[in-house]
C-alpha cells in the first residue's frame, strides 16, 4: 500500500508542477500499478476486514507523495547531504514520540547480533543511502519518474524474502517482477536527454555531475 505512492506523486505533479505526462510514462504507471496488485494479492481481503492500518498506510503514502512533490516545487537549494540529515532528524521526533506512548521498551540486551545488523543496515544504507540517491533523482527528473522508479522495491522486497526468508515465490510474484522491469525499461526510454538542474553558485552539490551533462 505504501507503494501506491508514485499514483499520488503522478496526480500532484500534474497539479501542482504542471508536468506533462508522456504515453511511456502513463504506461510505465499502468505497469507498475498491475504489479503492485499482484503482489498484494489476497492481502487486500485482509485489508479490507480491517480497514484501520490501510488508510493509516495509504495517508502515508499520499505525505510521502506530497514530500516528493514539494521537494520538487519548492526548489531547495540546500546541499543534498544536509537536506537528507535534517529530513532524519526532524522525522525522527514523531517518531521516537509515538514509539515512547505507543510501544513497550524492548529489553536491548535480548536483541541478536544479525537482529542489530539489520538494524544498523537499515538506519545507515537502506535510511540514509537510500534517502539520498532518491532526492538527488528527484532533483534530476519529473517527479512523476522518480516516484514510479520506487516500485522495483517491492519486487526487491519479493525476491529476498524468498531467498533469506524461505517464502515461496509464485507466478504472479514472477509476472511483478516482469511487469516492474518493463515498466522501468519505459521510463528509462521516455526520459532520456532530460537536461540536468544545478544549484546556483555558492551552493554547490557534492552529488552534481559535471557540467553539461544531461540525464541518461
Amino acid at each position: 500500500i505504501a507503494f501506491t505512492m508514485p499514483l499520488w506523486a503522478t496526480l500532484l505533479s500534474v497539479w501542482l508542477l504542471g508536468e506533462r505526462l508522456g504515453w511511456q510514462h502513463g504506461a510505465a504507471l499502468v505497469l507498475g500499478g498491475s504489479a503492485l496488485a499482484l503482489l498484494l494479492g489476497e492481502d487486500l481481503a485482509l485489508v479490507g476486514s480491517s480497514p484501520t492500518g490501510g488508510l493509516l498506510m495509504t495517508a502515508a503514502a499520499v505525505c510521502w507523495a506530497g514530500g516528493t512533490v514539494l521537494v520538487k516545487k519548492l526548489d531547495l537549494r540546500m546541499p543534498l547531504m544536509a537536506f537528507t540529515a535534517w529530513q532524519m532528524v526532524l522525522g525522527a521526533v514523531p517518531m521516537a514520540a509515538g514509539w515512547w506512548f505507543l510501544e513497550p521498551v524492548p529489553d536491548f540486551g535480548a536483541i541478536s547480533g544479525p537482529a542489530w545488523f539489520a538494524f544498523l543496515f537499515t538506519a545507515l544504507i537502506g535510511t540514509v543511502v537510500g534517502i539520498t540517491s532518491y532526492y538527488r533523482l528527484v532533483r534530476l527528473v519529473d517527479a512523476s519518474i522518480a516516484a514510479t522508479a520506487t516500485l522495483a522495491v517491492p519486487v526487491v522486497g519479493v525476491i529476498s524474502s524468498a531467498l533469506l526468508l524461505g517464502e515461496d515465490v509464485g507466478l504472479a510474484e514472477l509476472a511483478a517482477l516482469v511487469l516492474v522491469v518493463a515498466a522501468l525499461f519505459l521510463l528509462v526510454r521516455g526520459g532520456r536527454g532530460q537536461p540536468v538542474r544545478r544549484a546556483p553558485e555558492g551552493a554547490a552539490d557534492p552529488l552534481s555531475p559535471p557540467p553539461g551533462g544531461t540525464v541518461r
